[in-house]
Order: C-alpha cells, then structure tokens, then sequence
C-alpha cells in the first residue's frame, strides 16, 4: 500500500472511530492515529477540518468561519512547510548514541586495512567499516534535519546509504577518495529521501485541501438551495468539471450523498 492509500485508510479509521465516540474526537487522539506522520500544525488542522465537515466535534480545534478554504483563499504557490522534529527525537537520539559510545573507534591506520580487506571481499571488515561510520552518518544526517523527516527516519536512510556504499567501492586505493564516495552516496540518498517525503506530505495535504473545499460547498450550495446540490450544481458553484468533481468524491473516506441530477434547473451563485 502505497503513503496516500494508507493515508486515506487511516482518515477513514480516525472518521469511524469518532462516529463510534458519538461523533467526538480529541486533538490527541488524531495525533495518535496519525503518529508516523508526525503531523505538522496545517496537517492537523486539514484533518480536524475534515472532521468538522462531517459533523464531528473535535476538542481543542478551532473550526475557521466556513473552514476558511474556499477557493479564494487557497495559496498554491505557498511555500512547503516541513514537519517540525518533535521532542521524542531528541529521547531517540540520545539513547541511540549511547549505543555507538559502545563501538571502539578506528584510526586511519585501520580503516586503511579495512578498505583493502574489503575489496577482497572480507565481510567481517564490511562490517567494521560500517561500524567506524555510523557516528558519520549521524553527524550527516542533522544536515538534513527539519525538511520533513524525523531523526530516526534520517538516521535509518542514512545507514542504508551506508550499507548500499561500500557494495560498489572505488578502484582507487585512495582512504580519502573512498570516504567521498561513502559520504555522497549517503547525503544523495537523504536527499532524495526528503524529497519524497516533501512530496507524500505535499500530495496528502492537497487531498484534504479537496476534500474539505468541496464539504464547505456542499454544506453552504444545501443553505442556499434548501436540498443537497447535484453534481453539476456543485461543479459550477466550484467553478471545476464534474470529473474533477467524481476524483474527489473517490478520495473521500466516507460516503458523500449528492442530489439527483436535474439539467433543467438553473441556478447563480
């Protein structure tokens, strides 16, 4: 399953579970559901808004006048906001150099040895190798910290990067130009780490942008027209297609009930 499906399926979990506490729900409890993601403060508030949409009360959040996400006041070219390293990295960090303080370092002298016990092959030496380097890919991964990921996420990346490094070594017997190569295939593989999370992040909050802009439509076309608008109403009070229409009401967790279509009906908004 891939980040945006199981993104949905926790949406869905999180909308059942607070129709099961009598359409209630606590800001923690979203939080929990949603622990991996560790949610920045505008995911939370798109997830809140959701639920807010579908007649749930969440406690502690705020419900913006007509959930403040009309078209007119989206901002796509807002720069992306990356979630923010919570407090639980720092617990994590700390026990997990307390690990490494256990690893006895190297010298040059050694890591020499150990590159050229390597190239034949040696897979005790690939393993000293990776050990003498994981304070590095520490050091390397905090270069990358607050663009969305977590440390223990950087940190895990990293430490494949590392393990993926030493497969293909350098024909040179040169320490220095092998350190180089572990160095940067580690940092591109962070890279490219975060911009797939930056990515996900980005696709799961344009997901609930949808979903909640076509909810307050909903609710405020009903106000109007005194019955649930059909989906060319809809289309036209939101000023997109009616396919575009069906691709969000497919994304939705829940079930959204339209009125039937009428194509005689006119109506101005």
């Amino acid at each position: 399953m891939n980040d945006i499906n199981k993104f949905q399926e926790l949406l869905k979990k999180t909308l059942e579970i607070a129709k099961n506490q009598k359409n209630r729900m606590e800001v923690q409890t979203i939080k929990d559901i949603f622990a991996e993601w560790e949610l920045s403060d505008s995911q939370l508030d798109e997830i809140s808004g959701y639920l807010a949409a579908n007649q749930i009360e969440v406690a502690g959040y705020v419900q913006p006048e007509e959930l403040k996400i009309l078209e007119k006041n989206s901002d796509p070219g807002k720069p992306y906001e990356p979630k923010k390293i919570n407090s639980k990295d720092s617990v994590y960090l700390k026990d997990y150099l307390e690990e490494l303080a256990g690893i006895t370092e190297g010298s040059r002298e050694e890591e020499i040895r150990l590159l050229h016990r390597m190239k034949q092959g040696d897979s005790a030496a690939k393993q000293r190798y990776i050990e003498l380097n994981l304070r590095r890919v520490v050091e390397i991964a905090e270069e990358y910290k607050n663009r969305g990921m977590t440390a223990e996420d950087l940190i895990q990346e990293g430490n494949m990067a590392l393990i993926q490094s030493i497969q293909e070594l350098p024909a040179a017997d040169d320490i220095e130009q092998v350190q180089r190569h572990v160095y940067e295939t580690i940092r591109d593989h962070l890279a490219e780490s975060v911009k797939e999370q930056q990515e996900n992040d980005t696709m799961e909050n344009a997901v609930m942008k949808k979903m909640n802009r076509l909810y307050a439509s909903l609710k405020k076309l009903e106000s109007q027209l005194g019955r649930k608008a059909n989906i060319t109403e809809l289309a036209d009070y939101m000023k997109i297609t009616e396919d575009e229409i069906q691709d969000i009401l497919e994304l939705s967790a829940d079930t959204i009930t339209l009125g039937e279509h009428k194509p005689q009906d006119h109506h101005s908004y």
